[in-house]
């Protein structure tokens, strides 16, 4: 706002993020629609890392990998039909 820059902030939580548990499933939902960046923010318990964004690859290859799902009924992504949770 100071500085006139349009734009909005969303905060989302990634649960199981290091087995990639949670954002095919966000992505499916919608959760990421109308997005155009996103920082990963994944907090630390020493300071001053814990309310640091930084630049890390320590979860090894995945660190660029970009997420494109494509479904030919994507209103029934989330239903549960084979017994999934």
């Amino acid at each position: 706002q100071q500085h006139g820059i349009q734009g909005t902030l969303r905060f989302t939580g990634e649960p199981a993020e290091k087995v990639r548990g949670s954002k095919p499933i966000h992505a499916a939902k919608g959760y990421y629609d109308g997005l155009a960046g996103m920082i990963s923010f994944h907090p630390f318990y020493m300071l001053p890392l814990c309310n640091t964004a930084r630049w890390d690859t320590h979860c090894g290859a995945a660190y660029s990998m970009i997420y494109r799902f494509i479904c030919d009924e994507p209103q029934n992504w989330g239903r549960a039909s084979d017994g999934a949770p």
